[in-house]
């Protein structure tokens, strides 16, 4: 198992802000969370932005042999 660093797209967006939302909940803090879907794209890929976010993937490779 390999797994892959990379800058984060807008189709990551949602997925981001579950995760936020989590870590949120989990520091016993969810209403501080309030940001929109909207706004992180507006602010991570529009005119407007303000941050990059990076993410992981897990990727899988098989052996050729050769």
């Amino acid at each position: 198992m390999i797994y892959v660093i990379r800058k984060g797209k807008q189709s990551d967006v949602s997925e981001t802000l579950d995760l936020v939302r989590e870590l949120a909940v989990f520091e016993k803090a969810p209403k501080e969370v309030e940001v929109t879907i909207n706004e992180m794209k507006k602010w991570g890929f529009g005119p407007e932005k303000i941050f990059d976010f990076y993410r992981s993937e897990e990727h899988t490779f098989e052996l050729q042999s050769l």
